[in-house]
């Protein structure tokens, strides 16, 4: 799996994809233009042709090819993974993503759950309301990767099962949970979604605030193989390079 991935990388060129949705222009070694993350008044956004991660210095947003094509057209890893297979001319192997190392299954399923929870606040009036409310305008939402967790017992379980993921594994990630009967339902219900990345900017937890007065008001990923609570601080990923 490592291999095709390395082998996209190789032959994507960052800048090209990126400008097929932005008007880039050089500058110096790298690519700047308006960043497609919020509402940008001047160009605050780069794309590194050396290291092939694009960065908005505003807003925060950043990743690789992969997470643009995720972010841009609201796609899961594996989706996104098909489609610049495909503009890439490369064959995947047949290996599936269940077969794949134990921590990269997990951080797909980690991020499709996210763009599951994006996807859902930009369809949920109720939800926008709130955010009006709380005077949470777009720019805010794009700029904290803010979704929405519908208020259903199995929207995100019924989703990763469509997508492919084990929810036993999804459970031990703190994304849906197991009844006495087998079935298993989502952990975050009817809650504004925080996603929680760690100093390097991965997608480790989700953080749920209620919409309406039920109890608990909040509710935080316990740990899981990939977050520990005691190691993790909240924003430090865009935080750290003010800070140093």
């Amino acid at each position: 799996m490592s291999d095709d991935i390395d082998r996209i990388r190789s032959r994507i060129d960052i800048v090209q994809l990126v400008g097929e949705r932005v008007s880039l222009k050089r500058a110096g070694k790298n690519w700047k233009g308006l960043c497609p993350f919020h509402d940008d008044k001047r160009p605050s956004f780069d794309v590194s042709p050396e290291t092939g991660r694009y960065r908005c210095w505003s807003c925060g947003a950043s990743g690789d090819i992969f997470n643009w094509v995720m972010e841009t057209q609201r796609l899961a890893f594996p989706e996104a993974l098909r489609v610049l297979a495909r503009q890439a001319g490369i064959e995947l192997s047949a290996q599936s993503h269940r077969d794949r190392g134990g921590r990269e299954r997990q951080e797909e399923a980690m991020a499709s759950a996210h763009t599951f929870f994006r996807t859902s606040l930009s369809g949920d009036s109720s939800a926008q309301a709130y955010c009006q409310m709380r005077t949470l305008d777009q720019s805010i939402l794009t700029s904290w990767e803010l979704g929405y967790a519908p208020d259903h017992g199995h929207a995100l379980a019924t989703h990763l099962k469509k997508a492919g993921f084990s929810l036993a594994e999804c459970k031990e990630l703190f994304l849906v949970d197991e009844d006495d009967s087998g079935g298993f339902y989502d952990k975050f219900r009817g809650r504004l979604m925080f996603p929680i990345r760690d100093e390097r900017g991965g997608l480790v937890a989700f953080g749920g605030r209620i919409l309406s007065d039920g109890q608990p008001k909040y509710i935080n990923s316990s740990d899981t193989p990939l977050y520990s609570k005691r190691r993790v601080l909240y924003g430090m990923n865009r935080a750290k390079e003010k800070i140093a």
